[in-house]
């Protein structure tokens, strides 16, 4: 039984998350943590990690860049790994969550979804393959209420790309743009309850490949969380992945 320490718990996802784990054979959400009040919860809860007196075997947290940088040196002196899932990081944060990997083991991805780390491996393929010869563009659409724009999610598929198909990123296109270059364009939409939209588009001149993924409610980036906190109990120190997970279960797959 992996025992689950829940760092946002009055918020949609960690809500999406305790009802997730109603359905996964061996999770227990074992509390929850959170400074607002969370009505009709079953959780025992607490209004800071500090105050928290329940053991768990991983925290995972859908929260903000203050909630994890608090709770970083709290996971640090209880030995607890991390599950983030707050994009947007500052960048001093970020360096603050590598050290702390180094003390305990951190799982990070810019999204939760196990689809969009597979999607990013075949822009990858398609970048390698296609990449000399098209223009690359990317579009995300999010809720009305995202802060952060683009997604981080956006951004991740903009680097994997990159990382075979070396190219500037251009946030947007106006009037001042200029003629196209050799660049990712990155796209931002917000409105409405749109849960999440990725699309990544290979733009040749005689054809157009499109890498599409939709999320169609806020559970698969719970299930996710979850997944990723199942492996990440067990694991060494160190910063891990969506890819690292992915590369695992494939392995998993592969064996007799």
């Amino acid at each position: 039984m992996t025992r689950i320490l829940l760092l946002g718990a009055a918020g949609r996802m960690g809500r999406a998350v305790q009802r997730a784990a109603r359905t996964v054979p061996g999770v227990e959400v074992a509390a929850g943590v959170d400074s607002h009040q969370a009505d009709g919860c079953s959780l025992p809860m607490f209004p800071s990690l500090l105050a928290c007196s329940i053991s768990a075997d991983v925290l995972v947290e859908f929260s903000s860049p203050q909630a994890v940088a608090e709770a970083l040196p709290i996971c640090m002196k209880r030995g607890l790994p991390c599950v983030l899932c707050t994009t947007g990081l500052p960048s001093a944060l970020q360096a603050d969550v590598r050290r702390a990997s180094a003390h305990i083991p951190v799982f990070q991805s810019a999204n939760m979804s196990v689809g969009i780390a597979v999607l990013a491996r075949a822009a990858q393929l398609a970048a390698n393959v296609l990449g000399c010869g098209c223009d690359i563009e990317i579009v995300e659409k999010h809720h009305r209420c995202k802060q952060d724009a683009p997604s981080g999610t956006a951004l991740q598929l903009a680097r994997a790309v990159s990382e075979v198909s070396p190219r500037a990123f251009l946030f947007g296109r106006g009037p001042a743009s200029g003629p196209r270059g050799r660049e990712i364009g990155i796209h931002s939409v917000r409105g409405g309850g749109i849960v999440g939209e990725h699309d990544v588009l290979f733009c040749c001149d005689n054809e157009t490949l499109t890498f599409a993924h939709t999320a169609l409610s806020r559970e698969v980036f719970a299930q996710g969380a979850l997944a990723a906190a199942c492996w990440l109990a067990y694991k060494a120190n160190g910063l891990y992945t969506m890819e690292d997970m992915l590369d695992d279960i494939q392995k998993s797959k592969k064996a007799p």
